[in-house]
């Protein structure tokens, strides 16, 4: 529908056009990447601004996997009260990415040889760069990092209230200062 001013796309496929409104939080590959990817697998992220709206191509391995990215996320807040997503789908065939950066990632291209293979998250002391630069923007993601938690107990840290974060936090040994303990976690879930 033209009605909320958004374009209007086809009806199916694998690509996903996301706007985001009410920016307030820069989305990064790391953000989007975060939010989607627990609606299938990715293939190709590529993020842009357009008649100074923030937008977003996405690219699911398989469009039951775009659709279900799309009913889950449509109008959801990625933080609280800001990023609203309007998602439809896209006309594109293959979203084009030239290299990647925090703005694109093409997930089906070989690793760059610039990239240090990953060590295996079991053994790794610490959080990787990717979960460092998200936590900058997301104090849930920083409070799993602290905690050496993978990105899928997030969900477990948002289910709790900020009184029993701050104090997994104080047993944790880890910073209570501002915004450790606090809202402003991912929203979509």
């Amino acid at each position: 529908g033209g009605a909320s001013g958004l374009p209007s796309g086809p009806d199916s496929g694998n690509i996903l056009l996301v706007t985001v409104t009410n920016v307030v939080h820069p989305m990064t590959v790391d953000v989007v990447t975060q939010i989607m990817q627990k609606h299938g697998t990715l293939e190709k992220i590529n993020i842009f601004s357009k008649h100074g709206k923030t937008q977003c191509l996405v690219q699911f391995s398989s469009p039951e996997s775009a659709a279900e990215a799309l009913e889950a996320l449509q109008g959801k807040n990625v933080y609280n009260n800001c990023n609203t997503l309007h998602i439809i789908y896209s006309n594109l065939q293959d979203v084009t990415v030239h290299q990647n950066t925090e703005r694109s990632h093409d997930f089906t291209a070989p690793a760059q040889p610039a990239s240090a293979p990953q060590p295996d998250p079991s053994t790794r002391a610490g959080p990787t760069p990717q979960q460092q630069s998200a936590a900058a923007a997301n104090p849930l993601l920083s409070l799993a990092a602290s905690l050496n938690l993978p990105l899928s107990a997030i969900g477990t840290l948002q289910g709790m209230d900020a009184l029993q974060r701050a104090e997994l936090q104080r047993r944790a040994g880890g910073p209570g200062g501002p915004g450790g303990a606090g809202g402003g976690g991912c929203h979509a879930s």
